[in-house]
């Protein structure tokens, strides 16, 4: 059988690396107080629609480095082709751009892979939505075909989709003395 998921490693990574942070975000028993934040809005990008996006508060560019060096995927450009784009810059008369601090590289790399991600959930979204539509009798809420496509999916990705849950369903133990912070909190009350 094919490989069943849609991602690349590489996708996989990140998006792990990206649920991990928001886990850390909201993680109610932080031992520290953060004003980190993040919220899901929707974006209309010319030429492909809306998609979903993330926003992380304060500070959005440093986050995103952060989850890109928690995936792993900070390769940076070689220099053979920084000197080819040199070379095609100036062979084009562009204006010497600034060279990107390693951070705002690794935002917009970010940036990037979401895109291609989300663009790739839009359209398996709509696939199914579309085939649901078509073959949708009366009120049926879901079409025979989208209700054969679901027990598919569940019999033949079973272990796969078992073995993500058992993971999320690992649950951090209730902490037995209060946190350092909510003991200031205390003191101070």
């Amino acid at each position: 059988m094919r490989n069943p998921n849609p991602f690349t490693d590489q996708q996989i990574k990140f998006l792990e690396a990206i649920r991990d942070k928001i886990r850390e975000i909201n993680d109610p028993h932080k031992d520290y107080v953060s004003h980190e934040s993040v919220t899901w809005y929707t974006e209309q990008l010319k030429g492909f629609g809306k998609i979903p996006k993330i926003r992380f508060k304060p500070n959005a560019q440093s986050i995103k480095a952060e989850i890109m060096r928690s995936a792993g995927l900070t390769d940076s450009i070689s220099e053979s082709r920084k000197q080819s784009r040199r070379a095609a810059r100036k062979k084009q008369d562009y204006r010497q751009k600034s060279p990107k601090n390693d951070t705002q590289r690794l935002a917009d790399l970010f940036d990037k892979m979401w895109n291609n991600i989300a663009l790739k959930a839009k359209k398996a979204t709509f696939t199914i939505s579309y085939i649901n539509r078509l073959f949708a009798m009366g009120l049926m809420p879901f079409s025979d075909p989208a209700n054969l496509l679901q027990n598919i999916i569940a019999d033949e990705y079973a272990d796969y989709i078992k073995v993500e849950q058992d993971q999320q369903a690992v649950q951090e133990p209730e902490p037995t003395e209060e946190s350092s912070y909510e003991k200031e909190l205390l003191e101070v009350d």
